[in-house]
């Protein structure tokens, strides 16, 4: 990994958003409003719908083919009286190109080793390493033996798709756990399609969308986004009986060849009552778009592992509890070789 995780951090040590600085603090968190500012009077119905919306915002993100760079989250629980009791930071390390992809999340006393010295890893410490080639995924992990090792599984998307700690992407700083693609393509089985209105938030044309049910009509689900920037949500937000439950404030930055992407992310849970109970902060440490990134950075040389290391593929879980298993192809262990082919010994 040496040459691989040197580059990364030589290639994207310049911040490429246009938001500014390498490491924003947490805000404090923001005041609650019974209800968003986007349900003004005065609205239109938009003649966009929900599905054009999320093809705009896929549109955009193809735009990006290369990316890497480090996120820094951070989660804050906080008391009855409103103080902070807890707080735990998660540095994620990434690159992605096409269908290859990287991660790497450490805590913070990790991370500050990690970004002195890439050449070890306290794998004790890992909070998840993985490798995606395609279809494949090789999750690298420690379970009390003297090296790391490798496991081999399929590509599942229900799995990996929306989870940045096994394959960060940028559009998860800009969504929620089920995000408003997975939305749009279940709008045929909703009870209440959603609407799409034209808003205007201190003279910004937005769009607002929102989900209801006519089942339980003091629930509501809205999203605000930007048509200027690429669709991309500035606020999301989740209402039951006039309070807010959660709300996520999302700033928009600029990359440095010009795409706009979420740079920073606030995402603040309430209790029943309207009080905080939780927060996370997002944000880009650095970030590099569309520039050429090392080979090496999408093979196990990423996470420091030597050409000897040995990869065992997951047992397929359709065979029956307690049928011996067919061998699988390569299960008896495959060597990872320098360049970061994957063979049979």
């Amino acid at each position: 990994m040496n040459r691989a995780g040197r580059s990364l951090l030589a290639a994207a040590s310049a911040m490429c958003l246009a938001t500014g600085s390498r490491a924003l603090p947490p805000a404090a968190p923001p005041p609650r409003a019974s209800t968003p500012p986007s349900l003004a009077s005065n609205n239109r119905e938009s003649s966009l719908t929900v599905q054009q919306i999320v093809a705009r915002q896929e549109e955009h993100y193809r735009k990006m083919k290369v990316l890497q760079g480090t996120v820094v989250w951070t989660d804050t629980a906080y008391s009855a009286d409103q103080r902070p009791v807890s707080s735990r930071q998660t540095w994620i390390f990434f690159a992605r190109e096409g269908e290859k992809s990287v991660t790497l999340a450490l805590p913070a006393d990790a991370a500050a080793d990690y970004r002195r010295n890439q050449s070890r890893i306290d794998w004790k410490k890992v909070i998840s390493a993985n490798l995606i080639l395609g279809d494949k995924v090789f999750t690298i992990s420690e379970k009390n033996t003297s090296s790391p090792s490798v496991m081999e599984t399929p590509y599942n998307p229900a799995i990996y798709d929306n989870n940045p700690l096994s394959a960060f992407h940028p559009r998860q700083m800009g969504d929620e756990r089920i995000p408003l693609r997975e939305l749009a393509a279940a709008i045929p089985t909703m009870v209440t399609r959603p609407t799409v209105t034209d808003v205007n938030i201190k003279g910004q044309a937005l769009e607002r969308i929102d989900f209801t049910n006519a089942k339980n009509p003091g629930e509501l689900l809205y999203y605000v986004v930007d048509p200027a920037k690429a669709f991309i949500p500035v606020e999301i937000g989740r209402i039951s009986n006039g309070r807010h439950q959660m709300v996520s404030q999302i700033t928009i930055g600029k990359t440095r060849d010009g795409l706009w992407i979420p740079a920073k992310k606030i995402h603040t849970e309430y209790d029943t009552k309207g009080a905080i109970t939780a927060q996370s902060t997002w944000y880009y440490d650095y970030l590099s778009c569309n520039e050429s990134v090392a080979p090496r950075i999408f093979t196990p040389m990423f996470f420091g592992l030597g050409p000897d290391t040995q990869v065992k593929v997951a047992r397929d879980p359709s065979e029956k509890a307690g049928k011996p298993a067919a061998p699988a192809e390569g299960s008896a262990g495959r060597v990872i070789l320098p360049a970061g082919q994957i063979r049979r010994p």
